[in-house]
C-alpha cells in the first residue's frame, strides 16, 4: 500500500501531543500515512520541530507546503476561525483535507467548503471521529436494535475546566476564549456527533449561554501567569429535540473542575445505556446488565479510520454477582 503524503498545518498543542507523533508512528508501522512536512508561522513551533523531528520539512509559508507535490492531504490544526479559509485554500490546491473540529464557524462557510470539495473531487473529513471507535459503534448499535427499548431521554456532559486550567498545556490557549471558539465548538461536538448517529438529526434546539468567569489565569505553557479576558460564553446548556418525543440535554462548559458522573446516559423504557467516558468506557444496563468496558483510549490518537485496538473490551450478559464474561473482545 502506498502511504498518503501528509502535511500538517499548525504546530500547536494538539499537533505536538497527538497528530505529529501519531502520523510518524503510522508511517513507521506501514499504516498508510507518511508525514512529509508541517507549516507554521510560529518560531516556537519551528524550533520544536527542529528539536524533535529534524528530518521533517518545515514551511513558514502555507502556500509553499501546498506546492509540495509529495503532500496529498492537509491536516488542518489551525484555530477554528481559520478552518474554512485554510481548508478552502487546500481544496483549491487539489489536496484532501482532514480538519480539526469544527469544519467552519458559520453554516455559510461550511456549505462553501462542502461545495468546493465536491467540485474539486477531493475528500474533506472533520473531527471528531469517535463515531468509528469500536465501543461507540457498539453503543449506537444497541440503541438502533432497541437494547434499552424505546429511547426517550438523554443526558450528556461535555464540560471540563478549560484549556487555561490544564497544567501541561504547551502553547498559548487564549484563542479558546474568544469568538469563533468556546466550549460549544470545542467540546459539545463530541456528544452531538454521537447523538446524531444514535438518534438522527436534531429537529429543534433551545439553549442558554453565559460567561461565568470573565477572566481566567493561564496555568502552564508560554503564557503561564497571564490573565485571559473571556469574550465568548464559557457556560452553555442546551436541550435538543430529536423528534418522536426524544429529548436530550447537553452541558458544554469550562466550569467543571471535576465530575464523577457519566459522560452520557440514554434512557429507554427497558433500560439505560451509560457511557462512563467517551470513548473511554461504556456501561449499559438492561434489567440485569449488559456491560462493555474500554480503557486507555486517547481521543484523536489516530486519524480518520485508524482506530486504536489496544483497549480491552468486556461484554458481560447477566447481572448476577460473579457472572462470567460471555464474550471477550481483546486486541
Amino acid at each position: 500500500m502506498t502511504a498518503l503524503g501528509v502535511g500538517v498545518l499548525g504546530v500547536g498543542d494538539i499537533a505536538r501531543n497527538l497528530y505529529v507523533p501519531g502520523i510518524i508512528e503510522s508511517g513507521r508501522a506501514g499504516r498508510g500515512l507518511r508525514l512529509v512536512g508541517v507549516s507554521t508561522r510560529s518560531p516556537d513551533g519551528r524550533a520544536w520541530m527542529a528539536d524533535r523531528h529534524p528530518d521533517i520539512r518545515v514551511y513558514e509559508d502555507y502556500a509553499a507546503m501546498l506546492a509540495d507535490p509529495e503532500i496529498e492531504m492537509v491536516v488542518n490544526l489551525t484555530p477554528p476561525t481559520e478552518h474554512a479559509r485554510t481548508t478552502l485554500t487546500a481544496i483549491r490546491a487539489g489536496k484532501h483535507v482532514y480538519s480539526e473540529k469544527p469544519i467552519a464557524t458559520t453554516i455559510r462557510d461550511a456549505d462553501e467548503v462542502i461545495a468546493a470539495a465536491t467540485a474539486a473531487g477531493v475528500t474533506v473529513a472533520v473531527a471528531p471521529v469517535i463515531g468509528v471507535h469500536p465501543e461507540v459503534r457498539k453503543a449506537i448499535e444497541w440503541i438502533h436494535r432497541g437494547a434499552v427499548g424505546s429511547a426517550s431521554m438523554v443526558r450528556a456532559r461535555a464540560s471540563h475546566p478549560g484549556p487555561a486550567w490544564f497544567p501541561d498545556f504547551t502553547t498559548d490557549p487564549t484563542w479558546f476564549y474568544q469568538p469563533g471558539s468556546g466550549p460549544v465548538l470545542d467540546v459539545a461536538v463530541y456528544p452531538l456527533h454521537v447523538l446524531c448517529l444514535m438518534l438522527g438529526p436534531v429537529q429543534r434546539v433551545t439553549a442558554l449561554a453565559a460567561t461565568s468567569h470573565p477572566r481566567r489565569e493561564i496555568r502552564s505553557g508560554p503564557a503561564k501567569g497571564e490573565v485571559v479576558d473571556v469574550t465568548t460564553p464559557d457556560n452553555v446548556h442546551m436541550v435538543l429535540d430529536f423528534g418522536n418525543a426524544r429529548l436530550a440535554s447537553i452541558d458544554a462548559t469550562w466550569n467543571a473542575l471535576s465530575a464523577r458522573g457519566p459522560r452520557m446516559e440514554v434512557y429507554g423504557d427497558r433500560g439505560v445505556l451509560r457511557a462512563i467516558g467517551l470513548p473511554a468506557g461504556l456501561r449499559a444496563a438492561r434489567r440485569r446488565a449488559v456491560v462493555v468496558h474500554g480503557r486507555g483510549l486517547r481521543l484523536e490518537r489516530r486519524l480518520i479510520r485508524r482506530v486504536t485496538q489496544r483497549i480491552p473490551h468486556r461484554l458481560r450478559f447477566g447481572g448476577a454477582a460473579g457472572s462470567r464474561p460471555a464474550v471477550l473482545l481483546a486486541p
